[in-house]
């Protein structure tokens, strides 16, 4: 079953951080797994925007069921368009686990930009 929940715009060169909890009879994200995720323009771009993983800080367990997705300012600043894409799949396991969480972030351009 989809859910939709308002998360906070992405802004193109500013970093960005959003929590995502997600309730599961067993737990989503135990304790030292593994993620990934790509951010991409729409789901079949071939080119990827930002690799976000728990080894680079791009993905951080924060319990059994909350994630927080990070975003840096560097990758955001590739960003346009009115939206952006992403999946996560736990790499600690084989094979690799999709776990059927995507979510599709609005992107808001800024007003206040390009100061020294």
């Amino acid at each position: 079953m989809a859910v939709t929940t308002p998360a906070p715009s992405v802004v193109p060169g500013f970093e960005y951080a959003v929590r995502v909890a997600v309730s599961s009879a067993e737990p989503v994200f135990p304790e030292a797994c593994e993620l990934r995720a790509d951010v991409r323009r729409f789901s079949y771009s071939t080119d990827r925007i930002a690799d976000l993983t728990t080894d680079n800080g791009g993905l951080l367990r924060i319990d059994d069921e909350t994630v927080e997705i990070r975003i840096s300012a560097v990758q955001t600043a590739s960003i346009s368009g009115c939206s952006v894409v992403l999946d996560l799949v736990r790499t600690d396991v084989q094979p690799e686990n999709y776990l059927y969480l995507r979510l599709s972030l609005p992107v808001m351009s800024p007003i206040t930009r390009g100061h020294p």
